[in-house]
């Protein structure tokens, strides 16, 4: 595809796009297919500028330290109704464990702030909203190093013009002594116009930070998506028909708001997709399913009561679970698959209107990015 394999499989991708590095087997192990990838793309849309992706990613870090301090808030304003409610009881001469909307236990509390419990974060979804808060930082910070490589490369053009006196080079007195390459011109070439890229070690093409960014995007993007539909589809039923009240904020922004900008960015960007990556998906589930199992152990508490072995529906929830993500990373990867086939249809029709490729590069920014 064009661009050095945005979406599809490995093998597809390999047979598309061979490694770029002198000499390497078309079998060598890359188990996460950077070789076949063009590092511009977290950082560059078929459809808006660099910096639209900068504004959407840092408002989704805004966005979570919003959500954390109304979650912090409530959770206080709880502690001060449950105290001066629990205070008018005693006075009354009834028992304080009354009013607790919790049963009462001897265990000492951890707490992440004076209004917030450590067990906070036992939760799958605050779990996945933490790191979709991580996924926001990481990427404003390279969305800003994209935006600003263009205005330091011009800078550094400029210190190297001729003086007004006469035409000077590098080198001689008076003129200015040439620049070392940068590490990100090293790690990031441009890419061919063939889409192959330069000759040059796959691994050095991809940043280190982009390259997070991207497996991040793998995981964070279905989790939530899986959260939020079996939030919605599952657990907020039981709980309105138990509780007969309206979502809270916090609960929208978390179960909804989250996916929203997520997609936004899967639409915009050019964040690849490729299927090798579920693995880090599974593994991210699997990894909650292991600490679900060592709080249950600690505590004797289960977190999600769905999955406690005593329970018949505890193996379809097992099961079910890995499925779930499956379908949720097949959502982002068909949003991401949809996303090319827009581009490259657009990209034909400014070629046609245009008369020439370069015409549909520079307007698209398709020729090989």
């Amino acid at each position: 595809m064009g661009g050095g394999g945005l979406v599809g499989t490995r093998a597809g991708a390999d047979a598309l796009h061979p490694p770029s590095r002198p000499g390497a087997r078309a079998d060598a192990p890359d188990y996460l297919s950077f070789s076949i990838l063009d590092p511009t793309h977290p950082t560059t849309s078929l459809f808006a500028p660099a910096w639209v992706l900068l504004a959407l990613r840092a408002g989704a870090a805004a966005y979570v330290s919003a959500t954390l301090a109304l979650i912090g808030a409530r959770s206080a304003w709880g502690g001060m109704i449950q105290c001066v409610v629990g205070e008018e009881r005693r006075r009354e001469g009834l028992e304080h464990r009354e009013t607790r909307r919790f049963p009462r236990t001897d265990r000492p509390r951890l707490f992440l702030s004076p209004s917030l419990p450590l067990s906070w974060l036992a939760f799958f979804t605050n779990w996945t909203f933490c790191l979709f808060g991580l996924w926001a930082l990481l990427g404003a910070v390279v969305s800003a190093r994209a935006v600003l490589a263009p205005l330091a490369r011009r800078r550094r053009a400029r210190s190297l013009r001729p003086a007004p006196g006469g035409p000077a080079t590098p080198g001689t007195p008076g003129s200015p002594a040439p620049l070392a390459p940068r590490r990100s011109d090293i790690e990031s070439p441009p890419a061919s116009p063939g889409g192959g890229g330069p000759e040059a070690p796959a691994a050095a093409r991809w940043p280190r930070l982009d390259a997070l960014f991207a497996l991040l995007t793998a995981v964070v993007t279905p989790a939530s998506l899986f959260l939020s539909f079996f939030f919605w589809a599952f657990l907020w039923p039981h709980i309105a028909r138990e509780t007969g009240q309206w979502p809270n904020a916090h609960t929208i922004m978390e179960h909804g708001g989250n996916v929203l900008i997520l997609a936004a960015d899967a639409l915009l960007s050019r964040t690849p997709a490729v299927t090798p990556w579920f693995q880090l998906t599974l593994l991210y589930g699997t990894a909650y399913v292991v600490f679900m199992w060592a709080w249950q152990g600690a505590t004797g508490d289960w977190i999600y009561p769905l999955f406690s072995w005593d329970r018949p529906m505890a193996a379809g929830a097992y099961t079910a679970l890995p499925l779930l993500l499956a379908g949720a990373f097949g959502v982002w990867y068909g949003l991401a698959a949809g996303r090319e086939a827009v581009g490259r249809g657009l990209a034909a029709r400014r070629k046609r209107r245009g008369g020439g490729e370069g015409a549909v590069s520079a307007a698209s920014g398709w020729g090989g990015a």
